[in-house]
This record gives C-alpha cells, structure tokens and sequence, in this order.
C-alpha cells in the first residue's frame, strides 16, 4: 500500500468489518457507518498531528493496493460537510490541518 497509495513514510492499516466508503451507490446503513467511522478518525486523527501536517486515508480490499486510483481529495481535517463528501473505494483523502 505504501509503495502505491501514500506520500508519507508512516501507514498505519485499520481494518472493520468494512471500510469507509461513502457513496451514493453504499447500503444506506453501511454509508451511514463509514461517516461514523470517518467522523472518529478525524477526531483521533487531530489529536496526533500539528497544523501544517496531515494525513491521508485509502480504502480498498486487500489485494488491491496496487490497483489505479479513482481520484484524490484534500480536506482540511475540521472543515468539512460530511453530507456532501463522496468517497468511493480506492479514492486518496488527504486530510490537512
């Protein structure tokens, strides 16, 4: 994954029963619960890094870390609408602070 998706030389790999994927096309209840986890690792997230730093999220199933990524977005890691955030698999966040 690192060698593929990231920019920094820290991952740390976090795994549910399901990633976060936020998307028109996710169960409702699933969608609802990646905005629940998102939610709580931006908080956990903004404990750990300074402003200027930042950090990035990737979510795929294993096996697809070298796959092409369908996009990237930068958010600033307290200023953002969680209702209007699309995160499809293989997408790269970057969550800046």
């Amino acid at each position: 994954m690192k060698k593929h998706q990231f920019t920094t030389p820290f991952v740390f790999e976090v795994s549910s029963d399901w990633g976060i994927e936020i998307s028109e096309y996710m169960n409702q209840k699933t969608c609802a619960e990646s905005k629940e986890k998102l939610i709580e690792l931006r908080k956990i997230m903004d404990s750990y890094i300074d402003k200027g730093d930042y950090f990035e999220l990737y979510s795929c199933w294993v096996g697809e870390e070298a796959d092409k990524r369908e996009g990237e977005i930068t958010l600033r890691i307290n200023n953002f609408d969680i209702e209007q955030i699309e995160m499809p698999e293989k997408m790269l966040v970057r969550f800046e602070k």
